[in-house]
């Protein structure tokens, strides 16, 4: 019971983070960043969409779909998680999961990161419906600014520094690699790296997915942190991700890292 009423507040404040994206207009044009080609998915969804198979009508390929946040005795895992990701399987799209990181600056970070891989890895794969391995896209996870409600206001880093966070990346990436021979994508905003990471290139080697700036949707700005193109582009809040490629690509992408 205490894990389901953390997961029901977790849905909802995901949900105001990410919202629901609907279809790009023309004017809103791949940026110069991404290759020629690019293959246009849905947001981060906390909850479904109306039709899966609408946003597939729609030229959408691919989703990723909320999976936990934090760790078990801080957060917990979306309940609806194993059924939307069968849902938007079933309409043709290519699924992953993500995980919203809440770095703690108490405490062993690395240890943190290790931990709340695990709270990932365990909310893709508690259903003997859905299993970790039927997964399309590799794993996410989600780094951003916070809210700080003591001792300030607005967006800030979490309560740690530069080198704190990236160890805690550190422990992510081991734990995940538990169940995946590979790393996870990392969703940030460019914001979020220069001044949390103190804009590391250590990362580089990971898949990028650059997100829009605050609750504005103001267009990502890139490039950041030794990525020269992002992997996933959100274009601004409200409309479609872009895949930096063809959905051929794509595909051959998932296989290699999935």
């Amino acid at each position: 019971m205490r894990l389901r009423k953390a997961t029901l507040a977790v849905t909802a404040a995901v949900g105001i983070l990410f919202g629901t994206a609907t279809a790009a207009s023309p004017a809103d044009a791949a940026p110069a960043i991404l290759a020629d080609t690019t293959t246009p998915g849905s947001s981060i969804w906390a909850t479904a969409p109306a039709s899966w198979t609408t946003l597939y009508g729609q030229g959408q390929r691919w989703t990723y779909a909320f999976s936990s946040l934090g760790t078990f005795t801080n957060g917990g895992k979306n309940q609806a998680f194993p059924q939307m990701s069968a849902d938007a399987q079933a309409a043709g799209l290519l699924v992953g999961a993500v995980h919203d990181a809440r770095p703690d600056s108490s405490g062993n970070m690395r240890g943190d990161g290790f931990d709340q891989a695990q709270t990932y890895i365990q909310a893709t794969n508690n259903s003997e419906e859905f299993p970790f391995d039927t997964l399309d896209l590799p794993g996410v996870v989600f780094l951003d600014k916070v809210i700080i409600t003591s001792g300030g206001s607005g967006l800030s880093c979490p309560r740690s520094t530069p080198a704190l966070l990236a160890d805690w990346l550190r422990g992510f990436n081991e734990g995940y690699s538990l169940a995946k021979d590979n790393k996870p994508v990392i969703a940030t905003t460019a914001s979020f790296w220069k001044d949390c990471m103190g804009n590391t290139t250590e990362f580089a080697d990971q898949p990028l997915m650059l997100r829009p700036e605050g609750t504005g949707g103001a267009s990502p700005v890139g490039p950041v942190g030794g990525w020269t193109t992002p992997t996933f582009y959100h274009v601004r809040t409200g409309l479609p991700q872009l895949y930096s490629g063809s959905e051929e690509q794509l595909r051959a992408f998932a296989d290699a890292l999935n």
